[in-house]
């Protein structure tokens, strides 16, 4: 009968020299409510769903396939969506972190997508460890073989390739935003249901990454588009409006003027004598 099954089975492997490693499969890993750290050495591999990994210094969107090592005492929380499935390694000692740092795998160059086939090969030695003689050296190289075909060799020297096209989740959920202001339902909502979190967890994330509420985020947004349509088009002030997602107008007017000091037609008539009124060049979101 395959361990490959719906139940996480832990596979723990004596190495030379007092190491253990442990191989483990789980189809239902579990979310941390804070920040924790370990003293084990693990990377991790995405085979199923996703989710998102926090550390101190960054958030990261995990996928299918996405492959990740945390060192020891690294501050972390992981949430998953429902479905996620992963296998991870876990080292009890130090010669493997050893090694894989000397592969160029560091504490902020840790996260990358793994070559395609990886997955099968990882399940084919879930299933070849129980009855190989030398399971430490069929885990080693695997890892090995891991790291050789992913893109942890892709970005320079002391940089992290970021999961997710390089790109972390702050910058995907602002690319989100700005491909999605026309939208005049555009909410949090939105954001916790195209990146799987909850709301609540949503709300207070986005908050950590911004500096700011997402209802304030999205209003900067929109008044800064809404200006840049002034400046390159010749787009009346209600057509404006309905690119940055108000239906009304009048509305659309009053929350410009909160945020500039001055009327769309007062903008619109300084363009037109070649004053822009620089309070309403967009700045660096």
């Amino acid at each position: 009968m395959s361990v490959y099954n719906s139940s996480s089975v832990c596979y723990a492997v004596p190495a030379a020299g007092q190491e253990e490693l442990i191989f483990v499969y789980e189809p239902y890993p579990y979310d941390m409510n804070g920040f924790q750290k370990e003293d084990t050495f693990n990377v991790y591999l995405i085979t199923e769903g996703g989710g998102t990994l926090e550390t101190e210094h960054m958030v990261l969107s995990l996928s299918e396939g996405s492959l990740f090592f945390l060192f020891p005492n690294t501050l972390y929380k992981v949430r998953f969506r429902k479905g996620t499935k992963l296998f991870y390694i876990r080292s009890c000692g130090e010669r493997l972190v050893e090694e894989v740092r000397a592969a160029g795998i560091t504490e902020t160059r840790f996260a990358f997508e793994a070559g395609a086939g990886t997955a099968e090969k990882w399940k084919n030695a879930y299933e070849e460890v129980r009855h190989c003689t030398k399971p430490a050296f069929l885990l080693k190289g695997l890892l090995y073989e891991t790291i050789a075909h992913s893109d942890a060799e892709a970005g320079e020297e002391g940089q992290t390739v970021l999961l997710n096209d390089a790109r972390s989740l702050r910058e995907a959920i602002r690319d989100y935003i700005q491909g999605h202001l026309s939208e005049p339902d555009l909410s949090l909502k939105t954001i916790a249901d195209v990146f799987h979190f909850h709301y609540h967890y949503a709300s207070g994330l986005f908050k950590k990454m911004n500096g700011t509420t997402f209802s304030s985020f999205v209003r900067q947004a929109r008044m800064e588009k809404a200006c840049e349509l002034f400046r390159e088009t010749s787009l009346n002030i209600r057509s404006v409006a309905e690119n940055v997602g108000y239906d009304n107008q009048l509305y659309f007017n009053k929350i410009f003027r909160k945020t500039y000091g001055i009327s769309p037609s007062e903008y619109r008539a300084g363009i037109l004598k070649k004053d822009p009124y620089a309070a309403c060049y967009p700045e660096h979101i």
